[in-house]
């Protein structure tokens, strides 16, 4: 199992290193004890003065991957969030591959109608 101090420190420096000013922005709710994504979709935004839109970003381990696209991808928030052309949003899943670490990053858009997942190289 991924610590998930990991998971976060990793998806944070990618999404620093490809140019944004990144802000986690899921929050602790002490009533349920648990961590409550943005929006329900989301572990951090990030914006760059360079490009048009923000970006959100799913941050998760390579196990749960599947999990958190389906959620991701079922959630109403994730078409609100993407029918502003410019903003973009991220599912990154992180695991290590023969003593390196990688990430799966897709990026969820809107094709026909319909949010598709589609994978890349980067966060753009």
């Amino acid at each position: 199992m991924i610590p998930t101090a990991t998971i976060n420190a990793k998806t944070r420096k990618i999404m620093e290193s490809a140019g944004y000013l990144v802000t986690k922005v899921e929050r602790y709710s002490p009533h349920s004890r648990r961590l409550i994504d943005h929006y329900g979709i989301g572990d951090y935004e990030g914006i760059d003065g360079m490009r048009r839109g923000k970006i959100l970003v799913q941050s998760t381990s390579r196990s749960n991957y599947a999990s958190r696209l389906t959620k991701v991808m079922g959630h109403d928030s994730s078409t609100r969030w993407l029918r502003n052309s410019d903003d973009r949003l991220y599912v990154v899943a992180w695991d290590k591959h023969n003593g390196r670490w990688r990430p799966k990053i897709t990026e969820i858009v809107i094709r026909d109608g319909k949010l598709t997942p589609e994978d890349r190289e980067e966060l753009t």
